[in-house]
């Protein structure tokens, strides 16, 4: 992602996904993929358009149910950044959260299932121009739990960002003795992967 113009961004983004149970998952068709992928980018980035071309969108073979789900975009996204104060602020990790997806009932009496979700592996890089200077970023850190693990790793060098996170889900079920504790995990998991980069220009 390129800070070049500060009311642009080009984004190239590579996603890769496994999940425990792809049984009768049927692709879409290509247009329908770059439709598809359009809106559910859209909430990371705000406006998202999908080049044009063959190299717009990418991906894996998404027939066979063995092979883990990749993804390559790029596209341009007007909104990827927000303005506070006079510096722009990013989220540079995913916008997935555990919580209001498996963690959101203060106590369950019922099994939480989790058979369609395992790991988001995700990395984003950011190309600063002359003069930018980092504010803040996520601050990293790396935790294992006996339901999974999660991590944030933040390199900077001249004129680029890189962060790097991980989030892994290796249980495909919480039973509501364990749904406490889970529910800890899912809260620092979140907290973990909040905090955004902000520049300023």
């Amino acid at each position: 992602m390129s800070t070049r113009a500060f009311d642009a961004f080009r984004v190239r983004l590579s996603v890769r996904q496994r999940t425990q149970a792809r049984q009768g998952f049927v692709p879409l068709a290509k247009p329908s993929r770059e439709v598809q992928s359009s809106a559910d980018l859209g909430g990371d980035f705000p406006g998202v358009s999908i080049n044009e071309g063959a190299q717009g969108l990418v991906t894996s073979d998404l027939s066979n149910n063995e092979e883990a789900v990749k993804i390559k975009v790029r596209a341009l996204a007007p909104g990827f950044a927000r303005n506070e104060g006079d510096s722009l602020s990013m989220p540079v990790t995913s916008g997935f959260r555990l919580t209001p997806n498996f963690a959101s009932l203060s106590q369950r009496r019922q099994p939480v299932e989790l058979i369609a979700f395992t790991t988001i592996d995700d990395t984003y890089r950011i190309k600063l121009p002359p003069g930018a200077k980092v504010v803040s970023a996520p601050v990293p850190v790396e935790q294992t739990s006996p339901f999974g693990s999660y991590s944030v790793k933040v390199e900077q060098t001249r004129g680029e960002v890189i962060v790097k996170s991980k989030l892994s889900v290796k249980v495909p079920r919480i039973e509501p003795a364990d749904y406490q504790a889970w529910k800890r995990f899912c809260e620092e998991a979140d907290s973990a992967f909040s905090p955004r980069l902000l520049v300023k220009p």
